[in-house]
């Protein structure tokens, strides 16, 4: 197991994480005024509702399937000290390289060293809520790295300059009009025959 960290990590200051709450809370009272806001997102998220709903009916007892998924989760979780080392051995026997970080510094460190060994000069990222609770994103642009979101409701966020809105919809509270004006229209190439 790899437990080294190449390089010291960006800092990312205690005064830019004050900074994302006092935005947070800011904008949170803001959208508790806004009627229209709090609609949009019921709406939204009865669509949801309606699609879990439809996808219930293909379990037999679907209490039954969700109680059965969530014990099977708490019971790793319980047993992390047997099946970590199992999956390392595993992973590791494959070839992989495993990674430990004590807090959200060193973690940060880990991946901007990996990224200078492999002269990296960009990142594409996926959906990681673990990325967001280091702030890896602003470690990565303070160090000099050009960051794109895979995920759209991730990138959509990006564009933004916010943060998700919530973990399986990012973008759930941004009407399409806001969403297009973060695009340029399409270019129509001709073909020069």
């Amino acid at each position: 197991m790899s437990t080294s960290s190449p390089e010291a990590p960006a800092a990312v200051s205690p005064a830019s994480g004050r900074a994302a709450k006092k935005r947070f809370l800011h904008d949170a009272a803001e959208h508790v005024r806004d009627a229209g806001h709090r609609a949009f997102v019921r709406k939204a998220l009865g669509g949801y509702y309606t699609n879990r709903d439809l996808q219930k009916s293909r379990y037999r007892d679907w209490e039954q399937a969700r109680d059965a998924a969530s014990l099977a989760k708490w019971s790793a979780v319980n047993r992390l000290d047997e099946l970590l080392p199992k999956f390392v051995a595993t992973f590791e026997a494959n070839g992989g390289v495993v990674h430990w970080a004590r807090d959200a510094e060193e973690a940060r460190g880990i991946i901007l060293g990996l990224l200078r060994v492999a002269k990296a000069h960009a990142v594409i990222k996926s959906k990681c809520m673990t990325s967001e609770e280091i702030h890896l994103n602003a470690a990565l642009e303070a160090d000099g790295y050009g960051v794109v979101e895979s995920d759209l409701g991730e990138f959509i966020q990006q564009l933004r300059g916010e943060p998700p809105y919530h973990f399986v919809f990012p973008c759930m509270h941004v009407r399409r009009d806001e969403i297009s004006d973060l695009f340029p229209p399409p270019t129509v190439r001709r073909n020069s025959r």
